[in-house]
């Protein structure tokens, strides 16, 4: 008869005696019903049977010379290369963002302004440190977003931008100063232009998927700028991207370890896909520092998903003084602490400066006031020892006509 009584079991793996005093097995609280069964040395988790490590098999394709030594790789390749999309996936790859608006909503993944799926992709804002990003690099897979009414900057060359953001209300965009922003966004009828809600006059509008990404990152709604959106957008669209690269990671690792070269037996290594933010400073002591944890949420998220980062020198994103616990002069606390001697130095050096110029303000004020009592005291002798209003040409003609000529 089988023994079904529950048991706790413990291996004694460790070399301790559970007969001695430093280990009393009657000591030990179990629940009600539950029995104490002590393995010997080796048992339990050691003892059990462990598939013997075997060779890696190199898988082949049956339709072409395609080879892997994973079986997962062997169903993307043969899912990617040898299945036949349907005519809505093709129609959807080369559709114009007047099809995308109609038939595909903005969801991610429906729009392709090259013939590769995104590896890179720059999220542009308005501060100087826009100018950090590689404007020049326009490799198939390179992408540049750009929202709102950034294309008002003359700077930059915005034809660059292959997709266009703002999903601001529809009745808060092109008010006031904007009015031109609208005109601007009518006229990108070959750029695609995500929107909450697609406007019939712009005619590369898309709906915006807020669902779709709130969705995708585990429901949590925590989306406070446009900046936090699309760097969620960039993460979905970049999804098999990542996948391939690091797919091809893992083979190479078990290609390296038996001693071969991984790009003799899986090509180049793809590159390491990567999102990039600048212009979006996002300091502390502006509007705009409130929105900045929201930003720093989505980013940590991405990179633990696997992307490469790459955030503005400028930008206060990811950025912190020291490390807590670790660096109590970190390099970042170090550059504030010198500005503050710098800025010291000026201070001190401008108050000299204003001191001086006090002391010569003061100087020419008695000066002045010398001066002012010196010509009242002029007017006051002009006025009591001499005759003011007298025109004394005619005064001393008449003088002189009033006297008589003396006799002979």
């Amino acid at each position: 008869m089988t023994d079904t009584t529950p048991k706790a079991t413990f291996t004694n793996s460790s070399g301790i005696d559970y007969n001695s005093d430093a280990f009393n097995v009657e000591d030990l609280v179990l629940p009600d019903g539950v029995e104490i069964e002590i393995l010997a040395p080796g048992a339990g988790r050691e003892s059990a049977t462990m598939p013997e490590a075997t060779e890696p098999v190199e898988l082949q394709c049956s339709e072409c010379d395609f080879t892997t030594l994973s079986e997962m790789g062997m169903k993307r390749h043969r899912s990617n290369q040898h299945s036949t999309p349907s005519v809505t996936e093709v129609e959807m790859f080369n559709a114009t963002p007047q099809q995308l608006r109609k038939d595909t909503p903005g969801e991610p993944g429906t729009y392709r302004p090259h013939d590769v799926e995104p590896h890179k992709i720059s999220i542009i804002g308005f501060t100087n440190g826009r100018l950090e990003a590689d404007w020049g690099d326009k490799t198939p897979g390179v992408e540049v977003w750009g929202l709102n009414n950034l294309h008002m900057m003359e700077d930059i060359d915005w034809d660059r931008c292959e997709r266009w953001f703002d999903v601001h209300a529809t009745e808060t965009i092109g008010v006031g100063d904007n009015t031109g922003h609208v005109d601007w966004l009518a006229k990108q009828t070959e750029r695609v232009i995500y929107m909450k809600t697609p406007n019939p006059e712009i005619v590369g509008s898309v709906r915006f998927p807020h669902e779709s990404i709130v969705a995708a990152y585990g429901g949590v709604r925590y989306w406070t700028n446009s900046i936090s959106w699309m760097l969620g957008l960039a993460g979905l669209e970049m999804r098999d991207s990542l996948d391939v690269y690091v797919k091809w990671l893992r083979d190479a690792q078990v290609i390296r370890d038996n001693g071969d070269d991984p790009t003799e037996v899986l090509g180049p290594r793809p590159p390491h896909p990567e999102i990039g933010v600048f212009g979006v400073d996002m300091a502390q002591e502006t509007e705009y520092g409130a929105q900045r944890p929201s930003c720093e949420w989505i980013i940590g998220l991405l990179t633990g998903l696997g992307y490469k980062i790459t955030i503005g020198n400028s930008s206060d994103l990811l950025k912190t003084a020291a490390l807590y616990g670790i660096e109590d002069d970190g390099p970042m606390q170090q550059m504030l602490k010198l500005r503050q001697v710098e800025a010291r130095k000026e201070i001190d050096s401008l108050a000299v400066q204003r001191s001086q110029i006090v002391n010569q303000l003061g100087q020419l004020d008695g000066r002045v006031a010398y001066l002012n009592g010196n010509f009242a005291e002029q007017e006051y002798w002009l006025n009591r020892w001499s005759m003011p209003g007298i025109d004394r040409k005619t005064a001393s003609l008449s003088s002189q006509d009033a006297v008589p000529e003396p006799t002979s």
